[in-house]
């Protein structure tokens, strides 16, 4: 799939209209090494059935091995960058502007790594943002962006 198959087809709904996609990271159609792809998963107690799944390595490996990732050379995300204080490697990100039809817009996510939490807080530190500016919106983060992705405490 595109990048613009990946947000339009499976992460967005009805209802929501994406326009200016970009994807920084191992592309998509680079299928052995790809950070980003589609996952479907039937018949579990996983809380997400289906979606978009985005990796700092190889997004094929996330069911099985668990050593470390090849680096995917993306580097240093500002907004990522100020949640950790450290640099970072190996970013996968993807951006979107859209309108949508409701006043509500959902995203359900799962954070997870071979790095959490026996890294956490140090150089080994992955991250993970959800940032959203426009109208209203007056946040910390570029372009006045708040940080939805947060977990509790």
């Amino acid at each position: 799939m595109t990048i613009e198959d990946l947000v339009n087809d499976v992460l967005l709904g009805e209802g929501v209209t994406a326009t200016n996609i970009t994807y920084n990271g191992v592309s998509a159609s680079d299928l052995t090494n790809s950070a980003i792809g589609t996952f479907l998963i039937e018949n579990s107690a996983f809380p997400i059935a289906e979606g978009i799944v985005m990796t700092t390595g190889p997004a094929l490996q996330i069911t099985g091995e668990n050593g470390f990732p090849p680096s995917n050379g993306v580097q240093d995300d500002p907004d990522l960058m100020s949640i950790t204080g450290f640099n970072m490697n190996d970013c996968a990100i993807l951006e979107f502007d859209f309108v949508a039809t409701t006043d509500t817009f959902l995203i359900d996510y799962v954070f997870s790594s071979i790095e959490y939490p026996g890294f956490t807080c140090s150089n080994f530190n992955d991250a993970f943002g959800i940032f959203l500016s426009g109208p209203g919106i007056d946040g910390p983060f570029s372009n006045g962006a708040e940080n939805f992705a947060l977990i509790p405490n």
